[in-house]
């Protein structure tokens, strides 16, 4: 199953604007604008984004594309299926703040946002886990679990192999062990770094996506201009303490206008700009699609977020639903317990021991 252009712009679209908010204008509208401002202001958040796509509704969005070269299987839907990231921050600051002060090209993060990142597969069990305490890393790996999101039985193989012989590897390689193992490794981005241009030699490696503050401001004011002219809203009531705001737009001119106003700014971004589609989205359905943001009541923040994403694809009968859950509390982040340094340098000896053997 690809991922088709249309898609991945309206998907980093929504996550924009869900992180600063778009929309402010009318009654439904400010309601939406203020419960994004209460998170921005906020000083700890846990955003759930997952895939809530069901396995069958996979397994048929991915037998409607004539360019996937590799079927999904039941097992690899029922492991997709429910896939998400969970995020837990809190700080001292307000969330917007700490954020804009966290530098997202070295992946290091103000030292006074602590945050636990937590990539799940559909059982809802950890594949993949980063903490930052404190302006410290650190992180886990449940390496069978990631192999079993392939699909694939030779990838899970290998996996299973590599932890068999996690045991025989030598004393220097002791942070390798602990990662097949299963459990924590603290980090340092700027290391890591610093390794990645070492060892890239002569080649200039490619930038890593990375946004300033002022980038960040221009783009949110520029999707929130884009979505208050192309959508619709409305607030479609109150029910169980739950106030229920539907978004509608034409799927084709929604997109057009995202690649019009929103990629020049985008354009000159690093690791960003190079890798933009620049074909038009023709193919794009011109049906309204929408999308449903629920707020609580008693309080006016956010509670869930849902889209179709299949709506903005030309894939008629089929489904791709997301949705972002939101809970204005955030658990108290502390520093794993036994985590070992995991020294860059390891990693350069082993690939140089692998190359002379």
């Amino acid at each position: 199953m690809r991922a088709r252009p249309a898609l991945a712009i309206l998907a980093a679209s929504l996550m924009a604007t869900t992180a600063c908010g778009a929309f402010h204008e009318a009654s439904a509208a400010q309601k939406v604008h203020d419960a994004f401002d209460h998170l921005n202001n906020s000083h700890e958040a846990t955003i759930d984004f997952r895939l809530a796509a069901s396995p069958s509704q996979l397994i048929a969005l991915d037998a409607a594309d004539p360019g996937s070269d590799h079927k999904m299987s039941k097992a690899q839907a029922s492991e997709i299926s429910g896939l998400g990231v969970t995020v837990a921050l809190r700080s001292d600051k307000p969330l917007k703040d700490a954020l804009d002060a966290s530098n997202t090209s070295t992946g290091k993060l103000d030292p006074s946002l602590d945050m636990d990142l937590a990539v799940h597969n559909g059982a809802h069990a950890n594949v993949l886990e980063y903490r930052s305490v404190a302006g410290k890393a650190y992180v886990k790996v449940n390496v069978m679990a990631l192999a079993k999101l392939s699909g694939d039985t030779k990838t899970i193989d290998e996996a299973r192999m590599m932890q068999a012989q996690a045991n025989s590897l030598p004393r220097y390689l002791e942070p390798f062990k602990r990662l097949l193992k299963g459990g924590w490794v603290s980090i340092d981005p700027a290391q890591f770094a610093n390794l990645s241009k070492q060892m890239g030699g002569d080649t200039k490696p490619s930038p890593k996506p990375s946004l300033n503050a002022a980038q960040r401001h221009k783009i949110t004011d520029t999707l929130s201009k884009v979505f208050v002219k192309d959508t619709t809203i409305k607030d479609k009531g109150t029910s169980h303490g739950v106030d229920t705001i539907e978004i509608t737009a034409n799927a084709r001119t929604l997109i057009t206008d995202i690649q019009k106003q929103v990629f020049p700014v985008l354009k000159d971004v690093p690791g960003i700009g190079g890798k933009l589609p620049t074909e038009a989205p023709t193919s794009v359905p011109t049906t309204p699609a929408k999308m449903t943001i629920k707020l609580n009541a008693d309080g006016g923040t956010l509670n869930a977020i849902s889209i179709d994403l299949a709506q903005f694809d030309a894939s008629k009968g089929q489904h791709l639903p997301i949705a972002l859950t939101f809970e204005n509390k955030a658990v108290n982040t502390t520093a794993p317990a036994g985590a070992i340094p995991f020294d860059p340098s390891a990693l350069k000896d082993m690939m140089g021991s692998s190359l002379g053997s």
